[in-house]
């Protein structure tokens, strides 16, 4: 099991030093950030604030759940338990909880958690999806 950690909010960028790649401190390209996404089981966000996660969405995109902090508007990305996992926030203990249990899901449920995370993701972020509800308000 592989983790993509995130140590900082996704809109400060990332350095190539902090994520592993290369030896310079240049930001991360969008190359760099999709090969981080697929050599990467999972998308850990352990963030103390936040108003909401490019992370967790570009995650998605790659079928990646994600474990984070239930902090801001990120409780509205992450489907608990189906596309990924929430912790309270400050709660390190129970997050390394959730880092074990995400160890020790079989490539079945495993399957099940990354399959729900893209198809959320899309029905959720995607332009069809956005335009879907947008007329369903329109229709209300």
């Amino acid at each position: 099991m592989t983790f993509f950690i995130t140590p900082f909010h996704y809109t400060d960028c990332f350095s190539v030093r902090q994520i592993g790649y290369g030896g310079n401190n240049d930001y991360v390209t969008d190359e760099e950030m999709r090969e981080a996404f697929i050599n990467c089981d999972w998308a850990i966000v352990p963030y103390n604030s936040a108003s909401q996660s490019g992370i967790i969405i570009d995650a998605y995109k790659y079928s990646r759940p994600a474990i984070a902090f239930s902090v801001g508007a990120i409780p509205e990305q992450v489907d608990d338990g189906k596309s990924g996992y929430l912790v309270e926030a400050g709660d390190n203990e129970k997050f390394a909880d959730k880092l074990k249990e995400a160890m020790k899901l079989s490539a079945e449920e495993y399957d099940t958690m990354s399959q729900y995370a893209y198809q959320y993701g899309c029905k959720k972020y995607a332009t069809s999806g956005a335009v879907g509800r947008f007329v369903e308000l329109l229709e209300a």
